[in-house]
């Protein structure tokens, strides 16, 4: 009966070790991709709903999304105001920033036309990912 020489065991532990390494490197890449794209994904989804919701005129008023440091706000009116209990919050990831525009930002949707003045891209950063989501004058969201 042969056996396996010490050799050949430590050729075997290397690669293997050598696997291991190379997913954990992938799986953490992975992870810090996946929350840019989670918050990214976040923010399209707030924007589309209070774009929607400027359409069908809701309470016949424009609505609007603030991005702060720490959070996104969506309320109704042609400004941002001092946080009434109607304004709804979604907290950010403190590990992504918004790089390109002015914290905080207001985007507001004019009712039943959709139209913006806050235009230009919004970036979700984090390493190694770099997300931009771009909102134009008539109200359209790009990602």
């Amino acid at each position: 009966m042969r056996a396996f020489t010490l050799f050949e065991v430590l050729i075997v532990l290397g690669v293997f070790l050598a696997v291991a390494a190379f997913t954990l490197f992938m799986g953490i890449d992975s992870i810090a991709r996946g929350s840019v794209t989670s918050e990214r994904d976040m923010f399209v989804s707030l924007l589309l709903t209070q774009r929607t919701t400027s359409l069908v005129n809701r309470d016949a008023l424009p609505h609007g999304v603030r991005i702060d440091a720490n959070q996104f706000t969506l309320f109704d009116g042609a400004s941002y105001a001092a946080l009434p209990a109607s304004y709804k919050t979604v907290a950010r990831n403190a590990a992504v920033s918004v790089t390109g525009v002015t914290l905080p930002l207001d985007i507001i949707f004019t009712q039943l036309s959709a139209t913006t003045t806050a235009v230009g891209p919004v970036t979700f950063e984090g390493a190694p990912a770099s997300l931009s989501v771009d909102i134009n004058s008539e109200g359209r969201v790009e990602w």
